[in-house]
């Protein structure tokens, strides 16, 4: 009986440590996709629009962890008002 309860514990650490490794990967696929856009945007072939879904997706998650203010009709004139002046308040307060 011991050595199941150790084989139990012992799965559910390993499915534990299976679960991050899965985040891992979607995450590191997710900056595969991503850093080249950032590092060189006009570089970047977008044929199938996997890289303006992922941006668009990373967003939409950002924004709605967000507390702006804003109403819920946002413009990119808003957010990038908001971000620039969030900016400036960072770099007033170093």
């Amino acid at each position: 009986m011991k050595s199941i309860g150790a084989m139990r514990n012992e799965l559910v650490r390993i499915a534990e440590i299976k679960g991050r490794y899965a985040k891992e990967v979607e995450d590191m696929e997710w900056a595969e996709q991503i850093l080249p856009f950032l590092r060189y945007p006009d570089k970047v072939d977008d044929h199938d629009f996997k890289l303006a879904s992922a941006v668009v997706g990373c967003i939409d998650k950002w924004l709605l962890t967000q507390n702006l203010g804003l109403p819920w009709q946002l413009k990119w004139g808003d957010i990038t008002r908001h971000v620039q002046s969030k900016r400036a308040q960072f770099k007033r307060s170093s």
